[in-house]
């Protein structure tokens, strides 16, 4: 990392003589990850406060740590190089965004209500056949991850693809000041985080503000089929839009596929094959071809990296046990538009004996959750699955909907150890399962209690 104590401490406004002007080796906010000649940053999170971890990031052999003021006793840190600062997470951010400086090659951010994990890994895959790319790892998209991914880059790289996650106003406008985007990828606009958004409009509001931030310098790609970002396709001056539409600048032609586990799509006359399921990923890809097209990248590499992509894990991943039941594992989040989505996409799949909805709830919806979770109930209905195992306490809601539109087989549990011992029993050779919840409710803990009744038992 191009940045010694001596600079940290600059940026950070403090004045703090004989520092070593050497690099560190990097930023760490894990003691248990951080390598010696790191400095360590003290965050208070919801469960674990990091000013506890000061002495054993110390032993881990930290040059420095970043605390903040009044929290511990410089007294017990003797000959230890500590920063004190008001706001520690503050002081990590002004680093990226100072560590952001130092660098000139193209930033593209990512975002959207669904699809940003699968969309960024494409971009990446695709543009690091052609230079280093610098890529978010994981889901490390927001306020602390932004800047953490910004701190691991180096000189050897020539570009970054940045996922940016948001949950309320400012937060997207907030990351872009820090990790400062100079392309910008908005996947769609679906009814995610209600809870700090409000409504529709709040959710494209808040992702606007990538292309606000882009405005006469920077380039977007925008889904040129969402009706919301339809309406904001002026605001930067350089948009490029992607899509099924005629009238998407790059659009895909869904093509019959000769494989039910693929997909194939024609794009300006070349076959693009997709080794995945769902719909949703052509715009994935097209959002990434977009990209890639735009710095020059060749067919032949974009053809070549899709057919040979592999989507990120608990989305859309298909589990098959032995006894010849399937578990479609997409339980990494969800909100209503990818729930329905999802399910739909489930319920498309002709080979299955009985379609089974495994779910957990949808969070973050605010005054919306009583409705979506009892729209939900409908749909489930509507499209004929055959059961519902559910946990959660939104979605008793929509238990008692679907129990009310005529779906027979559902049930509700406390527990998911409860619930997956449960669907052990019920399910039988040939059925399908469908696995699904918001992040907060680690639905693939029933993945992994299931795989164990199925197999042990």
């Amino acid at each position: 990392m191009d940045l010694s104590l001596s600079d940290i401490a600059q940026i950070l406004g403090l004045d703090v003589k004989g520092l070593d002007t050497k690099p560190v080796q990097g930023i760490s906010i894990d003691s248990r990850t951080l390598q010696p000649g790191m400095v360590f940053v003290a965050l208070k999170g919801n469960h674990l406060d990091g000013h506890t971890f000061v002495k054993e990031a110390f032993l881990k052999g930290a040059v420095a740590v970043i605390v903040e003021n009044k929290r511990l006793s410089l007294e017990d840190f003797p000959g230890k190089v500590v920063f004190e600062v008001p706001d520690s997470l503050l002081a990590l951010q002004q680093l990226a965004k100072a560590y952001r400086q130092k660098f000139s090659f193209p930033v593209i951010a990512v975002t959207g209500s669904n699809g940003k994990t699968t969309t960024k890994e494409m971009i990446a895959q695709i543009l690091e056949t052609q230079f280093y790319t610098f890529k978010t790892q994981g889901n490390l998209n927001n306020h602390i991850g932004v800047p953490l991914s910004i701190c691991q880059w180096h000189h050897g790289g020539k570009a970054s693809v940045m996922e940016m996650g948001a949950n309320h106003l400012g937060e997207i406008r907030a990351l872009c000041e820090i990790a400062q985007p100079t392309h910008g990828v908005i996947t769609n606009i679906g009814k995610a985080h209600l809870e700090g958004f409000g409504d529709m409009q709040g959710v494209l509001k808040a992702k606007s503000e990538l292309l606000e931030y882009l405005g006469n310098s920077g380039t977007a790609f925008l889904n040129g089929d969402d009706p919301f970002l339809q309406t904001v396709q002026n605001i930067a001056s350089h948009t490029v839009t992607f899509g099924l539409g005629e009238a998407c600048d790059v659009r895909g032609i869904p093509l019959e596929s000769k494989n039910e586990n693929t997909l194939f799509m024609e794009v300006e006359g070349r076959g693009i094959l997709l080794p995945m399921r769902g719909r949703h990923n052509l715009y994935n890809a097209l959002a990434a071809i977009a990209v890639a097209r735009d710095f020059h990248i060749p067919w032949e590499v974009i053809q070549k990296v899709l057919s040979e992509f592999t989507p990120p894990k608990m989305r859309m991943e298909w589990v098959s046990f032995p006894n010849g039941i399937t578990l479609i594992n997409d339980a990494y989040n969800a909100n209503p538009s990818s729930m329905e989505q999802g399910l739909r996409e489930f319920v498309s799949f002709s080979r299955f004996r009985r379609y089974v909805a495994v779910l957990g709830d949808m969070v973050e919806l605010g005054e919306a959750s009583a409705i979506e979770h009892e729209k939900l109930g409908a749909l489930l209905s509507d499209l004929k699955v055959d059961a519902l195992f559910c946990t959660g306490p939104a979605m008793k809601i929509t238990w008692q909907k679907a129990k009310e539109k005529g779906l027979r087989e559902v049930y509700w549990f406390e527990e998911k150890l409860h619930l997956a011992k449960a669907l052990a029993e019920w399910v039988r050779e040939g059925d399908g399962i469908f696995l699904k919840g918001s992040r907060a409710m680690e639905m693939e803990k029933v993945a992994e209690f299931l795989k164990n009744q199925i197999e042990g038992g």
